[in-house]
């Protein structure tokens, strides 16, 4: 083994091909044994040691920027995008120890992520119904504490049963007037 890479010079002139006073005879950064035992052609740098990253289905948002094969010890960095009305919650899998939106992650190893998405609980315009209220269920805007822009505050008509999405349905009361003196009552 004159190169020291693990193979034989019998193995790396007779079987291999492989130049047996060169550890790494494609120059592509691995050395002639590694790529030997992972299948990955020694003679060519466009062939060499890969791992895999599964991305699992996730709900309420998705993950993007994933391949499904890496180079052996590349980084993976992947996005994760919440839908209206919820908010990246964290990682999973291979990169639960990542905090943030944007995770890297070393391709050392085979791997699988996800991410979890939360209902967005904040409230950006101030009217008492949450941002995943506004987007998901009322289909209001929660930027904008009177979507309709009748004059009524969103969360008023949600709860008064009216539409804060339709300007033409707005809160409405009922008077009722009693005359007890039995007299006409004007204006009602």
């Amino acid at each position: 083994d004159s190169d020291g890479d693990g193979l034989s010079n019998h193995d790396e002139l007779v079987i291999h091909g492989t130049d047996p006073s060169n550890p790494d005879s494609d120059e592509d950064g691995f050395d002639d044994l590694l790529e030997v035992e992972e299948n990955s052609s020694p003679t060519s740098a466009q062939s060499y040691p890969t791992r895999t990253l599964l991305v699992r289905p996730t709900a309420n948002g998705t993950i993007s920027g994933s391949l499904n094969t890496y180079r052996l010890g590349t980084i993976a960095t992947l996005a994760a995008t919440p839908a209206p009305g919820y908010v990246f919650t964290r990682w999973t899998g291979n990169a639960s120890d990542q905090q943030s939106r944007v995770a890297s992650i070393l391709m050392d190893r085979n791997k699988s992520v996800g991410a979890i998405f939360g209902q967005d609980s904040s409230d950006s315009d101030g009217d008492g119904l949450s941002n995943y209220d506004e987007i998901v269920v009322h289909g209001t805007d929660p930027d904008s504490s009177d979507t309709d822009g009748d004059g009524f505050n969103d969360g008023v008509e949600v709860e008064e049963g009216s539409n804060p999405a339709d300007a033409q349905v707005y809160p409405t009361r009922v008077l009722t007037v009693t005359n007890s003196n039995n007299g006409t009552v004007s204006g009602a």
